[in-house]
């Protein structure tokens, strides 16, 4: 039979371990989620700045080549991993551009025709964020551009590489997950030792108890100060001890009476069970069949007594109580031998005995000796008979003489 505690604990492990999991699911996806908009928020801002700067050193008259000083000194700074100012339409059309200038990829368009684009994607095991930003047509930048405010004059193509910041969030996520594990760790084996003290060492009192009361000991008190519903339990297991302590007490007093009031019936009495085995005889019984009561206890009643008819057949074969077990009570006469060597005319009376589901448990025969009447019943027939004949010899004289007297032709 398998224990609770381990049960408990593999419940309670199970449980931890479930928690565990869902934890580091939910950190790892959250800090995932993190990293992601952060690195989009950051490569949003450093394109702003980009923007800024660019802007700053084309007012300065730097040109072309200032902007390429001013991506150089960008990358160079490690705030970039890719920066370039993809042309639009506009400024195409009045000045040109170079190949580097042109849009690369289906983001770079998406761009150059007003559509803000964030992407995340892994490159080496790290994110790598790409963010284009459309740049439009402001109303100082007429002065040098022929284009209407609000146009798309181009895009500023930018890819961030989170691999330094995504090293720093994971250490602190294993840092996280470090302090929770341990934590978790901690109040399980917490939960586990309460779950000792607390349930099973109680709970192991209230078995040990209850099976030493299940033996027979009765008088057993189980013990147990926990204040709560454990100690209710063997509170109430007490009381139950203490109550079949005092029913036993009752039966056993009420069996001693039946089993004194059955030794002193001067009627044989044998109780047999549901396997037709005697299991208890009084000591007229013994007197009668000669038999000691260690000889009769658990043998089988059928045949063993030798009940039979006037024909000798035995009376087991066709009146047994267990043959009629919808009979509640019956009796049946017979011959039975005696312990003197000749046989008394007996009538056995019997009972069923039924458990509470009405299952046919056992029987109880009661033997009355009728030898004495049987004798008895036969000298008032013999007497009746010699006392018939001796009456009737004299009445067939006198009848015959009476006859005689009524002739008419008869002289006198």
């Amino acid at each position: 039979m398998r224990r609770l505690y381990p049960k408990l604990m593999l419940v309670i492990g199970g449980v931890f371990l479930v928690t565990v999991i869902a934890i580091v699911i939910f950190v790892y996806v959250s800090e995932s989620r993190r990293i992601e908009q952060e690195g989009l928020a950051r490569a949003e801002a450093l394109s702003h700045m980009a923007f800024e700067t660019l802007y700053t050193s084309m007012r300065r008259g730097g040109g072309r080549e200032g902007n390429r000083e001013v991506i150089a000194r960008l990358r160079k700074l490690g705030a970039f991993t890719q920066l370039r100012v993809v042309k639009g339409e506009p400024v195409i059309r009045q000045f040109g551009a170079l190949p580097d200038e042109l849009p690369r990829d289906e983001l770079d368009r998406q761009g150059v025709l007003g559509k803000e684009v964030r992407q995340v994607r892994w490159e080496n095991g790290y994110r790598v964020v790409r963010y284009v930003m459309p740049l439009r047509v402001r109303p100082e930048c007429q002065r040098c551009h022929h284009a209407r405010v609000g146009a798309i004059n181009g895009a500023i193509s930018a890819e961030i590489s989170l691999r330094e910041y995504e090293q720093a969030l994971v250490h602190r996520r294993n840092v996280l997950l470090s302090t929770v594990g341990g934590g978790l760790l901690v109040l399980g084996l917490l939960t586990f030792y309460a779950l000792q003290r607390l349930v099973i060492r109680p709970l192991q009192e209230i078995q040990q108890g209850t099976s030493i009361i299940a033996q027979g000991d009765l008088e057993h008190r189980i013990e147990l100060h926990t204040g709560d519903e454990l100690e209710a339990l063997a509170q109430a297991f007490n009381r139950m001890a203490q109550q079949l302590h005092q029913s036993y007490g009752q039966l056993a007093e009420e069996q001693s009476k039946l089993m004194a009031a059955i030794e002193a019936s001067r009627d044989p009495i044998w109780v047999s069970d549901s396997h037709r085995r005697i299991i208890m005889v009084n000591s007229a019984l013994e007197q009668m069949t000669g038999r000691p009561r260690e000889e009769l206890l658990g043998q089988t009643c059928r045949y063993l007594l030798g009940v039979h008819t006037l024909d000798g057949v035995s009376i087991c074969d066709s009146t047994c109580p267990f043959l009629h077990p919808a009979d509640g009570s019956g009796k049946v006469e017979g011959c039975m031998p005696t312990a003197s060597g000749t046989e008394a005319w007996v009538e056995i009376s019997y009972g069923h005995v039924r458990d509470s589901a009405g299952r046919l448990r056992g029987v109880i025969h009661i033997v009355h000796d009728l030898t004495q009447r049987k004798e008895i019943e036969r000298l008032k027939d013999e007497f009746i008979s010699m006392v018939s004949h001796e009456l009737r010899t004299p009445l067939h004289h006198i009848k015959g003489f009476a006859t005689t007297l009524l002739q008419t032709d008869v002289e006198w």
